[in-house]
């Protein structure tokens, strides 16, 4: 069965732009790096751009154990 993570919070609005950036490319490097990974969505609240949700799947919770230490998450 997989494992699955979401989240959801809010960014402070100085911080969006950097924020938006950095969160897409460590979607990408989770999914194209990580093995295990399955799938690393980030969504945006069409009414506040402020708001976001991640979701993530791994295969296993080993893989988001991993996931938590691998160089490019700390």
């Amino acid at each position: 069965m997989p494992f699955v993570c979401a989240a959801t919070f809010r960014v402070k609005k100085k911080h969006l732009e950097e924020f938006n950036e950095r969160v897409r490319k460590h979607a990408n490097n989770c999914v194209t790096k990580e093995r295990g990974c399955v799938s690393f969505e980030v969504s945006t609240d069409e009414k506040d751009p402020s708001r976001f949700m991640l979701y993530e799947v791994y295969v296993t919770k080993k893989d988001f154990d991993r996931h938590c230490k691998a160089a490019h998450v700390v």
